[in-house]
This record gives structure tokens, C-alpha cells and sequence, in this order.
């Protein structure tokens, strides 16, 4: 895993040095937005592909779409922007249910390669905190028991995947697929399954921090 992580930097490195000369190819979402567009840009883009996407009233900035996406029926889309600029910073897949994760993990896997960060590494990041249940990804890397008004809940079953596709201004994206399933400890039944893949843009100075850890950890073996 170490390997991998000093070859995320050394992959950065070469970006920096050849992307000005070769270009770079723009990173699209789905049916071809992409990251920094505006509410406008993307309902033109998804209309052009035949999806109306429906503008929420109040609360955070978003655009939302529910229908089949990846083979998995009651799927939720959301794209959610930037408070103050309005401009896309990150797009959610929410899933109704977890029967699909392997599949959609086997597809992103082919897509973007072996993911840099999962449950089995313990490695795990993320900076939405806020916007949804994205926090949540923190506290189910290992089982545990929480407390609520209807009694204890117990969160299992948590698989993870994460990939940061570095970019040449600095920048880079957070791929995270994510799952977990909330028992009623009290009933012994399943309250609720969670099954997710979020695709976030962050800044040079979090892409920063994000390498300086991967740095210190493998300085520290």
C-alpha cells in the first residue's frame, strides 16, 4: 500500500511537469458535466441526453434526478454546488439498497484502477461534512454501536473505496464508494442500508494535505 501511495506522488510530479505541454483531458461526470459548471450549464447538459434534472426549493444549493443508473433501480443523482459561486464541486449516486456495491465497485475499478484507500488499508478521507451523510464514512470503518432516540443502532457491514485522481493546476478529485447497513440493536432488525459513490472536487491546499499524510505515513516505516 505504501508503494502505491509514493507512486500517487510521483504520478503528481510527472502532471505538473507535462501537463501544460501535452493538455489535459477533462474529467467528465455524468452525461459529460463537469466539475465548475453552473446550475444552468448542467441542466442544459443532462437535457441534451434526454434527463431533466429538478432544482430543490431552499436548504443547499442542488439539482437532483432519481431513476436507474449503473443497472440499479431507485437510484438518487445529485449534483451539489458551491454556496457562494454556485459552481459544481461534486456529484452523489445514492442507492436504495447494498446488493449492487460489488458490481458498481468492479466497474469503477476498471475505470480509475485499483482504489488508492479502502477499509482494509484504514486509510479514509473525506471533507462534505454537512451536505449528507458523507461524515458517516468516518465512523463506519469499524463496526460499532451508537445511541439514538429509537434505541441502539448498530452499523455493520461497512465496505469503502476511495481514489484521488490528481490534476495539473493542483488540484484533484475524491472518488469514495461507500456502504453500510443500520441495525436496530433493540429489535433486531435492519433500519436502514446506505450505498454511495460521491465524486468531489477539492482545492490544491486539501489535495495538499491529503499527499503531505500520504508522505508522513510512508516517511514513518
Amino acid at each position: 500500500m505504501m508503494k502505491r501511495f509514493c507512486g500517487i506522488l510521483a504520478a503528481f510530479a510527472l502532471i505538473m511537469s507535462f501537463a501544460a505541454a501535452s493538455g489535459e483531458e477533462v474529467f467528465t461526470l455524468h452525461n459529460g458535466t463537469t466539475f465548475g459548471m453552473t446550475m444552468d450549464e448542467v441542466k442544459e447538459t443532462e437535457l441534451r441526453a434526454g434527463v431533466t434534472v429538478d432544482e430543490p426549493d431552499g436548504g443547499v444549493a442542488r439539482l437532483e434526478w432519481k431513476g436507474k443508473i449503473a443497472g440499479q433501480e431507485f437510484a438518487h443523482l445529485t449534483y451539489y454546488f458551491d454556496n457562494e459561486a454556485k459552481l459544481l464541486d461534486e456529484l452523489w449516486y445514492s442507492f436504495d439498497y447494498i446488493a449492487g456495491y460489488d458490481t458498481i465497485n468492479t466497474g469503477l475499478i476498471k475505470k480509475y484502477g485499483e482504489p488508492d484507500f479502502t477499509e482494509i488499508s484504514g486509510e479514509c478521507y473525506g471533507w462534505s461534512v454537512g451536505k449528507g451523510f458523507f461524515n458517516k464514512i468516518h465512523s463506519v470503518q469499524v463496526n460499532h454501536t451508537e445511541e439514538t432516540a429509537f434505541g441502539n443502532s448498530v452499523y455493520s457491514d461497512a465496505e469503502y473505496s476511495q481514489w484521488l485522481i490528481m490534476q495539473s493546476d493542483g488540484s484533484s478529485i475524491l472518488i469514495s464508494h461507500f456502504k453500510f447497513v443500520m441495525n436496530n440493536a433493540k429489535r433486531n432488525i435492519i433500519n436502514r442500508e446506505e450505498h454511495y459513490v460521491i465524486y468531489e472536487l477539492l482545492d490544491a491546499e486539501k489535495t495538499e494535505t491529503i499527499l503531505n499524510e500520504i508522505q508522513q505515513k510512508s516517511s514513518d516505516l
